[in-house]
């Protein structure tokens, strides 16, 4: 008897990949916020420079 397998689509995979990327697109907006309106003149410039070139509004 010939054994068949067969590979179901999983839709947790998806749902996880797409949870992930939410995941870590939060935390990469936290983190460019948080140096932002931190007081350290070289964070924050970096972060101000990095809002200028994605040409979101700061001021």
């Amino acid at each position: 008897m010939k054994a068949t397998h067969t590979l179901a689509h999983t839709p947790s995979l998806s749902f996880s990949a797409t949870l992930q990327i939410i995941a870590t697109s939060l935390l990469a907006l936290v983190i460019l916020y948080g140096v932002g309106f931190s007081e350290v003149s070289i964070a924050h410039n970096s972060a101000h420079d990095a809002r200028h070139a994605t040409a979101f509004p700061c001021h």
